[in-house]
């Protein structure tokens, strides 16, 4: 292979053979990174309504008690005069974990002093996204920092390459055939470059050496990433979570590269008009995969960058009656051959110390939980060993409701004995490499009634139209409710429908039961939830029809059919 299509070939196979696998593991020397510290030997300061907004405490404005504050290790509240305390530890942060009826823009520290709590009730109920592995960076030349993994020989010929290439694509997309993808990639490539008369793995040699040649234009990832965060907003959600992997591959590039995605990462999101809370991902892990460059010493290895330019890797939050919880699941192991290795999947024991002091510290029954790598494993992913990330249990002893993920880009459920898992699909794809025929992009909408979470994954750009189940938060828990099945009703069923536009909400929503409107309860723009009498169906059948209307004036329907139980 010659020139940028090599690289982007590389780039493919290195992620198919490292970049899902569960229980990853990478070569490292020792310890994370440090941010800034205090000299003392304590955290201290005060939690204040901050009335005016302008960060500091003024005449009048009240301290504010019971409010949980951490070190990244204990959690404390504070006392009646809004204070708090905590033991001072090299390269912690101080964090507060912001309450629902207030906004806190400097929701960590490095040094002790005061929380802002500016006051700003969110309601009970209310409408989320969740984004995840945005693999950011700025020009496609940014993939040549990627190094040469090692099953690619220089001496390859460029057709074996592209065949070889062709076969992992076809592998690593089942529900095609050969010829599809060779359709897909040949489809995507025609604005751009002329491969009608190529075939099979010339194709795919033919496509990514345009893709990777920014005078085409066919990889516009700094551009991708802006329109599809410009697509979100505009859904106006009341906040995002992105579960991890915001840049491109940290593990691999020289951290000068690693902190230039970082910030222009930071660059996208200053200017979005609604709060967005990132976990770490192991793509955020910096020089911890192949490099002997970089010393673990370094502030910038492992965690460090990430610790000094976005914060603490786990922290917590309230909206409405939920609780956030983003975790960090990624830590040193050093049990294989005396060698020291990271690993995802894993909590380090401070963070698994301060997971369990959060959950107690908390007075809600509903906590959620965001992280990067799955705790729970879905059919068609073909993980082998079970699930990636380990909670140690403590899901169940403290009753979590939700777990939200990322990682695999694939969609994933599974309801445990009391969580229920959820995994989003990728919003990039393939890291804007491949076309969204092929890998598609997308993110979740939520929507939060008190203490439920109801969701459908809406692809980029594309309108999202259907029916909702509603969640099984697994068996013991007490607000649960197995999910409904349409051909076997009885009684008073429940429906909810999901119907947002491709960048804002539809028109004239209406819901039918064989062709009689139902009264349609909505949830702000996008959810709702009706009602009918399953054992009133006429001969036992029915078919519910979601209808709307677009931007521009066409009919949309989506149908379900349902069914009257038999009672065997």
């Amino acid at each position: 292979m010659r020139g940028g299509g090599r690289w982007m070939l590389r780039l493919l196979l290195w992620n198919l053979a490292f970049g899902v696998l569960p229980f990853g593991t990478v070569s490292a020397a020792s310890g994370a990174g440090t941010a800034p510290t205090t000299t003392g030997q304590r955290f201290e300061g005060v939690v204040f309504g901050d009335a005016n907004g302008n960060g500091l405490r003024d005449a009048g404005e009240a301290p504010l008690a019971g409010i949980a504050v951490s070190n990244g290790r204990h959690v404390v509240l504070t006392d009646e005069d809004g204070r708090y305390g905590l033991p001072h530890s090299a390269g912690a942060f101080v964090s507060v974990t912001c309450p629902d009826d207030g906004r806190c823009d400097l929701p960590w520290r490095s040094d002790s002093g005061d929380f802002a709590v500016v006051p700003e009730p969110e309601p009970d109920d209310f409408f989320f996204v969740q984004i995840s592995d945005l693999h950011g960076y700025r020009t496609p030349e940014d993939l040549r920092e990627l190094p040469s993994p090692e099953d690619i020989p220089w001496w390859m010929p460029r057709y074996a390459a592209g065949w070889y290439v062709l076969r992992s694509l076809t592998r690593m997309y089942r529900q095609y055939e050969r010829d599809e993808i060779v359709e897909a990639l040949r489809s995507a490539a025609a604005p751009h470059r002329d491969l009608s008369r190529a075939w099979g793995p010339t194709v795919v040699i033919e496509y990514f050496d345009a893709a990777m040649d920014s005078k085409t234009g066919m990889i516009d990832p700094a551009g991708d990433m802006r329109r599809a965060l410009d697509e979100v907003e505009a859904l106006r959600p009341s906040f995002v979570v992105n579960t991890g992997d915001f840049i491109l591959d940290g593990n691999e590039v020289r951290p000068e590269v690693a902190a230039a995605w970082f910030r222009q990462y930071a660059e996208l999101i200053a200017s979005l008009g609604f709060p967005i809370y990132t976990t770490i991902g192991n793509n955020e892990l910096v020089a911890t995969d192949h490099r002997d460059d970089l010393e673990a010493s370094d502030p910038r290895y492992g965690k460090g960058l990430f610790r000094s330019l976005r914060g603490p890797t786990h922290f917590s939050f309230d909206r409405g009656r939920l609780h956030f919880v983003a975790l960090d699941t990624h830590r040193l192991e050093k049990e294989q051959a005396g060698a020291d290795l990271w690993e995802y999947g894993r909590m380090e024991p401070a963070v698994r110390e301060w997971l369990e002091a959060d959950l107690l510290a908390t007075d809600r029954a509903a906590a959620v939980v965001l992280n990067h790598e799955p705790f729970h494993e879905s059919p068609g992913w073909d993980l082998i060993g079970g699930p990636i990330s380990d909670d140690e249990g403590l899901f169940d002893a403290h009753r979590v409701p939700y777990a939200l993920s990322g990682h695999i880009h694939k969609n994933g459920f599974e309801d445990g004995e009391y969580t229920s898992h959820i995994t989003t699909g990728s919003i990039s794809g393939f890291r804007w490499a491949l076309p969204a025929t092929l890998d598609e992009r997308g993110y979740r909408l939520f929507y939060a009634k008190g203490e439920r979470l109801y969701s459908a994954f809406k692809r980029l750009g594309e309108p999202v139209l259907g029916f909702v189940d509603p969640p099984g938060e697994g068996a013991n828990h007490p607000a649960s409710k197995a999910p409904m099945d349409p051909s076997a009703l009885s009684g008073v069923v429940e429906v909810v429908i999901v119907a947002a536009d491709a960048s804002g909400p539809f028109a004239d929503i209406g819901l039918s039961l064989n062709g009689e409107p139902l009264v349609l309860e909505r949830w702000g723009d996008y959810f709702g939830r009706a009602r009918f009498d399953a054992d009133a169906l006429p001969e036992g059948r029915g078919s519910l029809v979601l209808s709307v209307r677009d931007a521009a004036g066409a009919e949309r329907r989506s149908a379900l059919a349902v069914a009257r139980s038999s009672g065997d």
